[in-house]
């Protein structure tokens, strides 16, 4: 989902925002890997060019993770998380 602020002429600046779901492949010492809910979240500049070219750098920030269970009775657990920009 993303929006733009418009403009008569110029760069135009908007924000991007979402959802995502990730999680960490298992490992042979992990038993049980869950998904984890995230979210994204960026400001975009759509810089015109020419009247046919514009670029569009972004910055967007990106929360990542999982929940793991460990240990032959699955009671041992932790939380992952994970935040790229």
């Amino acid at each position: 989902m993303g929006t733009f602020a418009f403009s008569q002429t110029g760069p135009k600046f908007g924000i991007k925002a979402g959802m995502n779901v990730s999680s960490i492949s298992k490992d042979q010492n992990l038993s049980d890997t869950k998904s984890k809910v995230g979210f994204n979240a960026g400001v975009v500049l759509n810089a015109p060019i020419s009247t046919t070219l514009s670029l569009q750098p972004e910055v967007i920030y990106n929360d990542l993770g999982s929940k793991v269970t460990f240990g032959n009775d699955h009671k041992n657990s932790y939380s992952t998380n994970l935040g790229y920009i």
